[in-house]
């Protein structure tokens, strides 16, 4: 039992030992520099230099991004503008089409009770004519003055009609103007260009003062391409109506406007049937050979030639015959110049 206890009290100073080598052991590593109290190392930094140029770039990149951000702004906000302008012109072209509409339909009914009335006592006239051929002497002088009285109201009646239609007609060309500016706008104006317009029989230098019937016919013409694929496009929308045709091209020599004379006679071959009442647009062209500036007064005159050799055939009213003018033009053909130097002659009945 002693040498048990020695034993154990050897075995408990060793641990002690030992215990203290290791506290102090802990202890020293501790408060060393590369212990836990020890101060921090600062990180290392390595900086990549930028040149100059590099510097640069970087700043126009930025100058570019920014400019590329203030355009897209501004072009949200020019569309947002635009869709509020058209949602505005839709409006007011809504308004227009039910404004028309209101107004033709009372003015057709006003002309229709008109129309009405004459038929009525034209009716009447026929009926007393007819009595007044069967009637004895003793009858006939009576009846002589119901006709005279009757004829009188007639014939009032008549140039009341022909007031209301003259009406009528204004009202609609009126209204009928104001509707293709709200669905056209600029297709109505005047061409902008260097080349100042010319003053010419029958040429009609502002297209909104062209005859309703026949605006149409020039709207599409002058916004159609050039291509021959386009121009046979647009004649199939033109002609669709079955109202509408181009019956001539008379075509012209480089540099002239002179209509010659087989021309004239094949015009007045094609107007043999009656055209009373159709309206008619004469459409003058130019090559694009040459100067533009001549050209364009080239193109005019043909026009304006051509339109007083249509005005001048019988049956046909100068007043329905109105003269435009699209200056050089490659839409008949690209490759060849003589089919452009032509001009159109468009029958709208």
């Amino acid at each position: 039992m002693a040498g048990f206890k020695i034993r154990n009290d050897i075995g408990a100073t060793v641990f002690a030992v030992l215990s203290g080598f290791s506290a102090l052991f802990f202890t020293v590593w501790i408060f060393s520099p590369s212990g836990c109290s020890g101060p921090e190392k600062e990180a290392t930094i390595n900086p990549v230099p930028i040149t100059a140029g590099e510097l640069t770039a970087l700043e126009a990149e930025l100058a570019s991004a920014k400019a590329s951000l203030e355009a897209e702004s501004s072009r949200r906000s020019e569309m947002a503008m635009n869709l509020r302008e058209s949602r505005q012109a839709a409006a007011t072209l809504e308004a227009e089409k039910t404004k028309w509409n209101a107004a033709k339909q009372e003015l057709a009914s006003e002309l229709e009770s008109l129309e009405g009335r004459l038929s009525a006592l034209a009716t009447e006239k026929q009926t007393l004519t007819a009595q007044l051929a069967e009637a004895s002497n003793s009858d006939a002088a009576a009846l002589k003055i119901e006709v005279a009285g009757l004829k009188e109201e007639l014939d009032s009646e008549r140039e009341a009609c022909r007031a209301a239609k003259s009406a009528l007609n204004a009202e609609i060309d009126k209204l009928q103007t104001g509707l293709d500016q709200a669905l056209y706008g600029d297709q109505l104006k005047p061409a902008a260009g260097d080349f100042p317009a010319l003053t010419l029989p029958f040429l009609v230098n502002e297209p909104i003062k062209l005859d309703r019937k026949v605006r149409p016919v020039f709207i599409e013409l002058r916004g159609m391409g050039e291509s021959e694929a386009d121009l046979q496009k647009a004649y199939e929308k033109i002609s669709r109506d079955g109202k509408t045709r181009a019956i001539h091209k008379v075509p012209f020599e480089s540099g002239s406007a002179e209509v010659v004379a087989a021309e004239t006679a094949k015009l007045k071959e094609l107007l043999k049937e009656s055209s009373k009442g159709a309206k008619f647009l004469v459409v003058g062209y130019a090559s694009t050979d040459g100067d533009p500036k001549s050209n364009h007064e080239l193109s005019s005159k043909r026009a304006s030639s051509v339109a007083a050799k249509l005005a001048g055939i019988e049956g046909v009213d100068k007043d329905s015959v109105q003269a435009v003018y699209f200056g050089q033009t490659k839409r008949f053909s690209s490759s060849d110049m003589a089919p452009n130097r032509i001009v159109e002659v468009w029958q709208v009945k």
